[in-house]
């Protein structure tokens, strides 16, 4: 190997060392050098709480609404995170899930998804105890309502 060569190998590892320990000093997260927060902390609570959007069908009974389809443009996760932002608010979070609704209602009788004909949204903040294989998925232990949108009437339909 070239001298040219090692002094730069060297000097590129150098400041790959020296970028990691300054992001570890200051703890500001820069990418690709930060301590990736999230998967830095062991979890030893044997339980996970989630935010989840369901809709209410004409009957009164609950569907979730977590297909991607269903809730375009958001997915699953940027929809829970939103609606776990505006829900401190009570009336933003009415808000968020009367346009929610209305584009989900929108979407499905221009036939984008095949949902069912819903009448108002429901968020619920569920915790789940963790099992293997996610066995509970469906079940959570607790469920807690944090808002419920406007229902819909007919004149806001787009039949």
């Amino acid at each position: 190997m070239s001298v040219r060569r090692l002094i730069l190998v060297n000097a590129v590892l150098a400041f790959l060392i020296a970028a990691h320990l300054y992001e570890n000093v200051i703890q500001a997260g820069h990418w690709p050098f930060c301590s990736y927060p999230m998967y830095a902390e062991l979890e030893t609570e044997r339980s996970i709480t989630i935010v989840r959007v369901f809709g209410v069908r004409h009957d009164g009974s609950e569907t979730a609404v977590h297909r991607n389809e269903f809730i375009h443009p958001f997915d699953q996760a940027r929809l829970a995170d939103g609606m776990e932002n505006a829900h401190f608010d009570r009336s933003s979070g009415v808000v968020a899930l009367n346009d929610v609704l209305e584009r989900y209602e929108r979407r499905r009788i221009e036939r984008e998804h095949d949902g069912p004909a819903l009448v108002r949204l429901r968020l619920y903040r569920l915790t789940h105890q963790l099992e293997p294989l996610a066995g509970n998925a469906d079940t959570p232990e607790k469920r807690e309502l944090l808002a419920e949108s406007d229902p819909l009437t007919k004149s806001d339909r787009f039949e």
